[in-house]
């Protein structure tokens, strides 16, 4: 692994920042003129590539937007423009966020309703723009971000992007995967340990990426800031995972670990301090209960207990938000 110092020198052979439009500039203008807009749009321009003052962004903003209107293959039209060297991976992304929590902010509800397309737009649009200041900074292939990602600013960003390398199937996926388990152990020459570890490897479909992050958890002991960079990516975690580092909490009773009760205190928002343990250790139980048995939500939600009848409703935002809201008038 090297120090960042060294890190720091050795990124600067790679940045690309100053000769990045110059070399995607024929690429943008030779696709069609409604694909050309929202390319130039993604980089803050309007339709003739030209910068624009404030008082036209919400119209920037609107045509950014358009992304989630058209079709997979003209989407990956403008990835290819802008991402020549990871265009599969970016369009993998974006299909990654239909499972993902369309909300920020630690909050893992899910939403299949397209009632909620605006927030899951707003975040897949952030995600890309994200994406793309990254590669106008460094432009290189999936490995070299796998490797280099502790060093860069926003390594965090990239995780969604690993986690579709690693579900892609392709040549790169087991390539991808190893590196980021050499990384997290410390075993990486250059790379290091990072949420872009844990959040790519629970977010992907992969068990032993889960696994992994599991015996991490469990071995970090007085690691406070293993331990929370952790469990800060656990609320994007694949539902199953997430529904396994919540068995693994209770079972190793790691509530006792202060960071793992803002963790999922967070969750829930129910404002647990380090005096309420056995409070969320109950809680996280009944969710458990309800994640796993659906059966059980029906009694949950009948209960007299306020807190009872939330969790429940919790459990079933968990899989689809728009689905809690249809049992309240008759609670």
């Amino acid at each position: 692994m090297l120090k960042r110092e060294q890190a720091y020198e050795a990124l600067k052979e790679f940045r690309t920042a100053d000769r990045w439009l110059d070399r995607h500039q024929t690429d943008i203008s030779q696709l069609p003129e409604t694909l050309r807009e929202i390319a130039w749009a993604l980089l803050g321009r309007n339709a003739n590539g030209q910068t624009v003052s404030w008082d036209v962004r919400e119209l920037i903003s609107q045509t950014v937007n358009r992304l989630t209107e058209i079709s997979e293959q003209a989407r990956s039209q403008i990835f290819v423009a802008l991402f020549p060297h990871i265009a599969p991976y970016v369009e993998l992304g974006w299909q990654l966020h239909q499972r993902l929590p369309y909300q920020s902010y630690g909050k893992p509800f899910r939403a299949r309703s397209e009632a909620i397309t605006g927030a899951r737009t707003e975040t897949r649009v952030r995600w890309v723009q994200a994406i793309l200041s990254i590669t106008q900074e460094y432009e290189q292939d999936i490995e070299w971000y796998a490797v280099w990602a502790a060093h860069i600013w926003q390594q965090d960003i990239l995780g969604i992007l690993l986690a579709a390398a690693i579900e892609a199937g392709d040549s790169l996926s087991d390539r991808v995967f190893d590196t980021l388990l050499t990384c997290a152990r410390g075993e990486h020459e250059i790379g290091a340990m990072g949420k872009h570890v844990t959040r790519s490897l629970l977010v992907a479909s992969r068990p032993e990426g889960w696994t992994f992050i599991e015996n991490l958890l469990i071995a970090a002991q007085r690691q406070e800031g293993l331990r929370q960079a952790i469990l800060e990516t656990i609320d994007e975690a694949h539902p199953e995972a997430f529904r396994r580092m919540v068995k693994l909490i209770l079972e190793h009773d790691l509530l006792r670990f202060s960071a793992t009760l803002r963790a999922t205190d967070k969750w829930f928002g129910l404002g647990w301090d380090i005096t309420q343990k056995k409070v969320a250790e109950r809680s996280l139980r009944q969710v458990l209960s309800c994640l796993e048995d659906p059966g059980r939500l029906d009694s949950a939600m009948h209960s007299k207990d306020p807190q009872q009848v939330y969790l429940a409703l919790w459990a079933i935002a968990f899989e689809d938000a728009m689905a809690a809201i249809a049992p309240l008038p008759n609670c």
